[in-house]
């Protein structure tokens, strides 16, 4: 909003509910922790995408573990969530399947966001090179695993540190979509974290690691991600 692009907000529930909602912009950003779906926000926003909608996934373990909206007692709907247990098995393939990349475990642990591409458009304007990274980016929880989209790519990946449980890996990727949209994984619930820092806020920090504050890189990858679907993106 800071920087004039046209913003409007949308709930899980929203998602739920109202497939149509999700066509009355370029794109859908999934931020922070975005956990739990039912599996009518997964379908919606996976039609969405087939119908050439552009989304970015600036979060981590999003599309994790299943659940239901059930009314509460006072019969007002969709007031109780459920976490279901027979989806988990298939929830990290499918969700592959919308985001380019999945939950992978373990799913925690923090580390470096170290660029593989750095030819692609998505860095133009960043000066990052290969092997570059942005310090302490990736965490608390992440994705890997990329999908078998057609024409996608892993933008960033490396090591992750969990004291606890043990080493893990990460992929942030991109794919276009089948009508001139795209879909970025950045692959850390962290990323909002490179962004900004309002007034009172502190890093994030978990198992030894933390975020280092807005980072000039981070913002010019997600405004080229947000310059391209708006600029060439036309449904």
């Amino acid at each position: 909003e800071r920087h004039g692009y046209d913003v409007s907000y949308i709930s899980n529930l929203d998602t739920h509910l109202d497939p149509e909602g999700l066509r009355c912009a370029k794109g859908f950003l999934s931020v922070g922790h975005d956990e739990y779906w039912t599996r009518e926000m997964f379908e919606n926003v996976k039609a969405a995408i087939a119908d050439g909608l552009s989304a970015a996934f600036l979060s981590g373990n999003s599309i994790g573990f299943p659940v239901n909206l059930h009314p509460c007692d006072g019969g007002t709907p969709n007031r109780v969530l459920e976490r279901l247990p027979g989806w988990e098995r298939t929830m990290p393939e499918s969700a592959a399947v919308v985001m380019g990349a999945r939950n992978v475990s373990p799913v925690t642990g923090v580390g470096d966001w170290t660029v593989r591409r750095a030819d692609h458009w998505v860095f133009e304007g960043t000066g990052m090179r290969d092997g570059d990274s942005i310090p302490g980016l990736v965490g608390w929880e992440y994705h890997d695993g990329p999908g078998d989209q057609t024409g996608l790519e892993v933008l960033a990946e490396g090591k992750t540190i969990n004291h606890v449980l043990k080493e893990g890996h990460y992929a942030a990727t991109i794919y276009p979509g089948p009508k001139g949209n795209w879909v970025f994984n950045a692959a850390t619930i962290w990323w909002s974290q490179g962004l900004s820092s309002p007034p009172g806020h502190l890093p994030a920090q978990a198992f030894g690691g933390h975020t280092q504050g807005p980072d000039e890189r981070v913002q010019r990858i997600t405004a080229n991600f947000l310059n391209r679907i708006g600029s060439e993106h036309h449904r």
